[in-house]
């Protein structure tokens, strides 16, 4: 993490120096994300950006994708090894990790309320989007999505080129909005996912260029 961020190996096992360098990334960024507690991050994130719920909700499987399934056991002294030859990530991962529950603390009760909220809306998101499936290796759109959240569900899928391909169009359209984002309810008693069922018929051609180009970078 540390040589990310600017950190030279050679002062990897100076602990002035490792510790020098966190106060100035501490400095810099008014929150660090830990991955491993990701909901509590995310929560946090919009309470300091004064967001909604719905601007941070995420599908797990992009998080468990990416990892959180290969976790081994390892014995007492690999462990201290890998501390070891890891000593300047080690002291930044538990600096920040030691930040981030500090400010939760602060929160009060009502953040773990709104973590309990944000998780169940989290769940009903993903049941919506995803169905039943568990394969993550072939997540696809739920086919009984509802259509008025299927454009939603659609770009929750999207991968990391993809995102940035819709995001770049959006840019050029250069649209501007005033959204109130929020889960509500359709006429028919459907959950609506955000505002972005509104923006559907308004980013359609934007969508489908982001597909095409998407598909032409993965088909290189």
């Amino acid at each position: 993490m540390f040589f990310d961020l600017g950190l030279r190996t050679t002062d990897y096992h100076k602990p002035e120096v490792v510790r020098d360098a966190i106060l100035d990334i501490d400095d810099k960024f008014t929150l660090v994300l830990i991955y491993e507690y990701l909901d509590e991050s995310l929560v946090l994130l919009k309470r300091k950006l004064c967001w909604q719920l719905d601007d941070v909700l995420y599908l797990k499987f992009h998080y468990q994708l990416h990892g959180e399934t290969t976790h081994q056991n390892i014995n007492h002294n690999a462990t201290e090894q890998i501390y070891s030859w890891n000593k300047a990530d080690a002291m930044l991962y538990q600096y920040f990790n030691e930040t981030l529950w500090d400010e939760i603390r602060t929160e009060g009760k009502d953040f773990f309320e709104e973590l309990r909220e944000f998780r169940t809306k989290h769940d009903e998101m993903e049941r919506d989007c995803l169905g039943l499936s568990e394969n993550l290796e072939k997540i696809a759109l739920n086919p009984g999505v509802s259509s008025i959240n299927r454009y939603f569900c659609e770009k929750m899928l999207f991968r990391e080129i993809e995102y940035m391909h819709y995001f770049r169009r959006k840019m050029e359209n250069n649209k501007r909005r005033t959204p109130t984002n929020s889960i509500g309810s359709g006429g028919n008693g459907t959950r609506i996912f955000s505002v972005h069922a509104q923006e559907r018929n308004e980013e359609k051609t934007v969508l489908q260029r982001n597909e095409t180009d998407a598909s032409s970078v993965s088909n290189r």
